[in-house]
């Protein structure tokens, strides 16, 4: 596992631990500006969730 083939097409946001990459058309569609956290599922893991900070203001 390691960075997206084509990692201009994500924003990448860094976690505790973690690296998470983001599509920038889901972003666009899915995430409204000043959004302070994204919740996501993971089948076998769980729920998690990505803490923005700052909050995303609509870049990508």
């Amino acid at each position: 596992m390691g960075k997206p083939d084509h990692p201009e097409e994500f924003v990448c946001f860094q976690a505790e631990d973690i690296t998470v990459y983001i599509s920038k058309p889901f972003l666009r569609g899915k995430v409204k500006p000043g959004t302070r956290e994204i919740y996501f599922y993971i089948d076998g893991y769980g729920r998690h969730t990505l803490a923005l900070d700052p909050p995303y203001e609509g870049e990508a």
